[in-house]
């Protein structure tokens, strides 16, 4: 449980401090642009391959990379969507991405589950 923690604290500690420099240090106009860069970077994943590695051994990080890349793609239908808000409008968009969402991952945990 004291492992938990820390890994809270680590993990929460690099969110909050992109979070900080993002927002407080720079007021100019592209901040939504770095914002939207370091989120979509893959900044934690080296993070999480790292504990992936160090708790369960390599055969889990090529398992948990393989299925970070199924989650990335899957990812883009989503942001892609966004693209649309202006013409479609935010609530049919958002109703879109939160069915989206309860249908892939219905269908990923479905298949999972049943190793199929």
């Amino acid at each position: 449980m004291n492992e938990l923690f820390k890994q809270f604290f680590i993990g929460g500690t690099i969110t909050a401090f992109f979070y900080y420099i993002l927002s407080e240090k720079t007021k100019e106009d592209n901040d939504v642009s770095k914002f939207g860069f370091v989120y979509g970077a893959p900044i934690i994943f080296t993070y999480l391959a790292m504990l992936t590695y160090n708790l369960r051994g390599a055969k889990s990080v090529a398992q948990f990379s393989k299925h970070t890349i199924i989650g990335m793609i899957t990812s883009l239908i989503l942001i892609s969507s966004w693209f649309f808000v202006e013409t479609i409008g935010f609530n049919a968009i958002l109703l879109f991405n939160i069915l989206f969402t309860i249908f892939l991952y219905s269908f990923y945990f479905y298949f999972k589950m049943f190793k199929l």
